[in-house]
C-alpha cells in the first residue's frame, strides 16, 4: 500500500486558486493517495497583491517553499493546470530530484530551447484578442505577453465552464441503484416508500440509473407518490405467476422516465449556474509575468527541467487552449504519454472530474 501511495501536488491556473480542485482532491484521497492543493502568490486566499508579483519566482513562491519542506528523498507528482504549467516547469528546474512526474493538464508546457514565453507567444499569435470577450489584460509597453489578467464573467461562462456541471463524486463506473421499501402496511410502509422515492429522485438527478421497487402486493405506495394511482398496475406476484408480461408491469417506469426528462434540463441548468457562480465569486486578477517570461527569464535547462518525466493531458473540448495547440506543445517538447479526455472543457476538474482522476491515477501507476 505504501509503495502505491503517491503524493499529488495540484497547481491551479491563472486567476484561480486551490479551491478549483475541490472535486478532485477527495477522490484521489479515497483512492489512497496524498493530495496537496496550493494557492500560488496573489491567488486564492493568498494575501499577496498581483501588482507585487512580476516574476515566475515570486508567483511560484508558495510551491517552492512547499517543495523545500519535503522530507529527503520524498517525491511528488506535480500537476499544473493552464498557466500553472509554467509554475511546475519552474519547480522542476529548481528541484528535479523531488518530482517523479510533471503532469501538464491542458497547460502551457515550455521547452528547453526557447524562452519560457515561447509557447504563450505562439498561443497569442493564434488567438485574436476578441476571443477573450470581457476579460481584461494588462500589457507592458512593447510586450507580447500580458503582465496581468482578469477573466470576465461572459468569458468564464462561454469559454471555461461551458461543459462544467456537477457530477456524482464516485470513482469508477456509475452503478445501478436499487431501492427496496418495506413490504408491510401502515404508517411505517408509507414513510419508507416516501424516503425511498426521495432518495431515488435525488440519485436520478445526479445521473444515476435508479430502480425503486415496491414489494407490497396491493398497497402500491410508490404509485401514489409518483401520481400513478389511477392506472392499472400489475404486481410482482402477477409477473412471477405469468399473469402479465414484464413490460406491462414496467409501463409506469416509462411514464416516469418521460416526466424526468422534462424536469432534467431545468435541474441541469441550475447546477451549471451554481458552478459558474462559484467561479465568478472566487476568481481574482492574476499575474501573467509577460516582461519576465519574454526578456528576463533564462531558458529552462535540459539537465534539470528536461530530466523530469512529463505527461500531457489533453482536454478535447477546450475552447481556451484548443486541442490543436495542446498537441502542438507535445510535438514541440516530447512527453512520455499523451492522455486525452473526451467531453472536457478548459476546467476538467469540474467538467470531467472522474475521468481526470482516472487519468491521474493511471499516471501515478505508470510513470511515478
Amino acid at each position: 500500500m505504501e509503495e502505491s501511495r503517491k503524493h499529488f501536488v495540484l497547481v491551479h491556473g491563472a486567476c484561480h486558486g486551490a479551491w478549483c480542485w475541490y472535486k478532485v482532491k477527495p477522490v484521489l484521497e479515497r483512492a489512497g493517495h496524498q493530495v496537496t492543493a496550493l494557492d500560488l502568490a496573489a491567488s486564492g486566499i493568498n494575501s499577496k497583491n498581483h501588482l507585487d508579483v512580476s516574476t515566475l519566482s515570486e508567483y511560484s513562491e508558495p510551491l517552492i517553499k512547499f517543495l523545500e519542506s519535503l522530507a529527503e528523498r520524498e517525491k511528488v507528482i506535480l500537476v499544473g493546470h493552464s498557466l500553472g504549467g509554467m509554475n511546475i516547469a519552474f519547480a522542476a528546474e529548481k528541484f528535479p530530484e523531488k518530482i517523479s512526474t510533471a503532469v501538464f493538464l491542458t497547460a502551457f508546457m515550455p521547452d528547453s530551447s526557447h524562452q519560457p514565453s515561447y509557447v504563450i507567444e505562439k498561443y497569442f499569435e493564434k488567438t485574436p484578442m476578441e476571443e477573450f470577450m470581457d476579460s481584461e489584460f494588462t500589457f507592458d509597453e512593447g510586450e507580447k505577453v500580458a503582465s496581468s489578467v482578469f477573466l470576465g464573467p461572459k468569458y468564464l461562462s462561454s469559454k471555461l465552464y461551458q461543459l462544467s456541471p456537477m457530477e456524482p463524486q464516485l470513482f469508477g463506473d456509475t452503478p445501478r441503484v436499487v431501492v427496496i421499501t418495506s413490504g408491510k402496511g401502515g404508517v411505517g410502509k408509507t414513510a419508507a416508500a416516501a424516503a425511498a422515492t426521495n432518495v431515488g429522485l435525488s440519485l436520478a438527478r445526479l445521473g444515476f440509473s435508479v430502480v425503486a421497487i415496491d414489494v407490497d402486493i396491493r398497497l402500491c405506495n410508490l404509485d401514489l407518490l409518483l401520481g400513478l394511482e389511477d392506472r392499472v398496475n400489475y404486481t410482482t406476484v402477477e409477473v412471477l405467476n405469468s399473469d402479465c408480461r414484464l413490460d406491462q408491469a414496467l409501463v409506469r417506469d416509462k411514464r416516469w422516465s418521460r416526466r424526468r426528462r422534462r424536469l432534467w434540463p431545468r435541474q441541469w441548468r441550475q447546477i451549471e449556474d451554481e458552478e459558474l457562480a462559484l467561479a465568478t465569486m472566487l476568481v481574482r486578477v492574476g499575474p501573467f509575468m509577460g516582461k519576465y517570461l519574454s526578456n528576463v527569464a533564462n531558458k529552462f535547462s535540459e539537465e534539470k527541467y528536461g530530466s523530469v518525466g512529463r505527461v500531457y493531458v489533453v482536454c478535447k473540448d477546450d475552447k481556451i487552449i484548443s486541442e490543436s495547440i495542446q498537441l502542438w506543445m507535445t510535438r514541440n517538447y516530447t512527453v512520455k504519454e499523451v492522455i486525452e479526455i473526451e467531453g472536457a472543457d478548459h476546467m476538467p476538474m469540474f467538467s470531467a472530474p472522474q475521468d481526470l482522476c482516472r487519468a491521474l491515477i493511471h499516471i501515478a501507476r505508470m510513470h511515478a
